[in-house]
């Protein structure tokens, strides 16, 4: 098992370069924007039980997050914190007829920044989750959609936040199993091997272009010798007709 251990840590986040991106649901979700605040809203979820997090691609990892692992990405004392850098999230719901307000889109959704969550746990052992956002823009929305929301806040139905990335250089992340660092591995020998085999076929192909170009030129001057070749032995037959006259090759006895 140390052995196992010592190998893992000899497969660095930073050369791996991944990034997790998560996805978050829970029961019922309501959006509030409180009086005199034009800019932040508040969005409480309740019934989340577990976070979901997958890497970008070239990578192919799932992770299951539970809240005290989804805390631990807003640590203060974390560079990649997203207390420090908090979050791009876009919120997605299904518009009921009310909120839809005729203009015939059954699924509203609104990019926002996450900003200082509040969890509690509730009896059933899920956590209801507020943030606060900012940086809200509602422009994909139709106007009916944030109706009543200033007098205590609306119901987003079937409500999703898809949560931009967190690099893998936190240690809440970092530890995922044994043959998942491997697939990365082998995942970054085989894109550097694609790329060193690319970089052959280019070289190759400059290398063919070169010697094309080289032959261009010799077919091109071969050609010319030739004609000028052609025409000298055309004139010089030409004058061994007429009589020699011009050849110094014929003399008279």
């Amino acid at each position: 098992m140390a052995s196992c251990a010592t190998e893992l840590k000899t497969i660095s986040d930073t050369t791996l370069n991944y990034e997790w991106l998560f996805v978050q649901s829970g029961t019922t979700t309501t959006l509030k924007k409180p009086d005199g605040d034009a800019d932040r809203y508040t969005l409480t979820m309740n019934g989340v039980a577990k976070r979901i997090g997958f890497t970008d691609r070239p990578y192919h990892l799932v992770k299951v997050m539970t809240m005290p692992k989804w805390l631990e990405l807003w640590s203060p004392t974390d560079r990649d914190s997203f207390k420090i850098s908090p979050p791009n999230t876009a919120v997605s719901f299904t518009l009921t007829p009310e909120q839809q307000g005729g203009s015939g889109s059954d699924i509203g959704f609104m990019l926002v920044t996450l900003t200082e969550p509040t969890i509690t746990e509730d009896a059933n052992g899920t956590h209801t989750v507020k943030y606060r956002l900012t940086n809200v823009d509602t422009s994909f929305l139709p106007p009916a959609a944030l109706e009543g929301t200033p007098d205590g806040g609306i119901a987003l139905q079937n409500a999703s936040l898809m949560i931009d990335g967190h690099h893998s250089s936190h240690h809440g992340l970092s530890h995922i199993s044994a043959s998942a660092q491997r697939r990365m591995a082998k995942g970054t020998k085989h894109a550097s091997q694609a790329a060193n085999a690319e970089a052959k076929k280019q070289a190759a192909a400059a290398k063919a272009l070169a010697l094309q170009q080289k032959c261009e030129i010799c077919t091109s001057g071969m050609a010319a010798a030739a004609e000028a070749l052609a025409e000298a032995a055309t004139a010089f037959y030409a004058d061994v007709a007429a009589g020699g006259a011009n050849t110094g090759l014929l003399s008279s006895s």
